[in-house]
């Protein structure tokens, strides 16, 4: 099947498979034709579609993939389903859930510019989803209750590694629905693939400490906005004591950052430095720059919410190169037979739950 993962393991039926392909196969037929200069969006997600559009027999595995794990763990009929497309960006996975045929599909991203672009671009192609909503987790809550709506599935790929605190999201999921949930969230920030890390831990260390110029973009790194707010709240500091606390917030928002200096001068015990060495997000959104996680630890937490979890290898798709579909599927093979045990050669992970 041209839309399915090509030497890996499948965990859902047949039926299912021949739906997502006819529904690959239908979007895709609507996509390669599309004139994105033809619709009023943003240069941005203008760009990152024109990438998805590049390389979009993978990228439709990759989602089909995602929604045939929710639609067998839910086992209700599709069309009795409400999906949210967690953290939407270009909304393909929420315009493929939307030919699917799911019940209802809320698009969610945190980029109003984008979450107004995706509907456009998904209004074009006849495959709007039946809510837009922009803003960060709670105010999806607030969009849920205050329309009477409770999800069934939400469905997420490369979000979570970017939420700043993903424990209390992951405690929080259940307000979505406190009967019945099925959570797949993936990531390609895999710690344990050391080709991901060489790709990503530059990319960390840039935006903690700058370029060789010691700009992160246009502005400071974050290692430099940490000790501004520090300064800022206790002038009285020390720069010696200033740069340990520099260190011990890696990882914090300005409010978690000016709380753990307020305890340091409580207690003049100074916190300990973040455990991996390179994990880092902006100190006023707290977005991570490509946060590593333990997936067990995350597991940890939904079994405490009475979930069942599960934690999925996930494969490769259908690039381009036939050289690199050779080895995708050599890879594949070995993911398929080895599991989580695999995860060192997976090109991203997936918790796979529900309650």
């Amino acid at each position: 099947m041209k839309y399915t993962y090509r030497n890996a393991r499948i965990p859902f039926d047949n039926k299912l498979r021949i739906e997502l392909e006819a529904a690959c196969e239908r979007v895709f037929q609507k996509i390669q034709p599309l004139d994105l200069g033809s619709i009023d969006i943003g240069d941005d997600i203008k760009i990152f579609f024109a990438e998805k559009k590049n390389s979009l027999v993978t990228n439709l595995i990759k989602y089909s993939y995602h929604l045939g794990l929710a639609v067998a763990k839910a086992n209700r009929p599709i069309n009795e389903l409400t999906i949210i497309d967690h953290g939407g960006g270009t909304g393909l996975m929420g315009m493929l859930a939307k030919d699917l045929g799911f019940g209802k599909v809320i698009y969610s991203d945190i980029n109003e510019e984008w979450t107004n672009d995706a509907k456009k671009i998904a209004t074009k192609l006849n495959l709007p989803s039946d809510f837009y909503v922009s803003g960060d987790f709670s105010d999806l809550l607030n969009f849920i209750k205050g329309n009477s709506l409770s999800a069934d599935v939400i469905v997420s790929y490369n979000v979570i590694e970017h939420i700043y605190n993903i424990y209390d999201f992951c405690s929080a999921l259940t307000n979505l629905n406190n009967k019945s949930l099925v959570v797949v969230m993936s990531t390609g920030a895999n710690m344990y693939n050391r080709g991901t890390r060489k790709v990503i831990v530059p990319t960390q260390i840039i935006a903690e400490y700058g370029d060789e110029n010691g700009k992160f973009g246009d502005g400071l790194p974050y290692n430099k906005i940490r000790e501004n707010i520090i300064k800022e709240h206790r002038p009285e500091l020390k720069q010696d004591v200033v740069g340990k606390l520099v260190k011990a917030t890696r990882g914090m928002i300005k409010e978690d950052i000016t709380k753990t200096v307020d305890e340091y001068l409580k207690t003049n015990v100074m916190p300990p430095e973040p455990v991996h060495a390179t994990n880092t997000c902006d100190p006023y959104t707290g977005y991570w720059a490509e946060h590593f996680m333990d997936p067990r630890e995350l597991q940890g937490i939904l079994i405490k919410q009475n979930y069942n979890v599960e934690i999925l290898a996930g494969y490769y798709g259908a690039p381009n190169s036939k050289l690199r579909r050779f080895i995708g599927s050599v890879l594949n093979g070995i993911i398929k037979v080895f599991g989580t045990k695999a995860l060192a050669i997976s090109p991203y992970w997936t918790i796979y739950a529900k309650k």
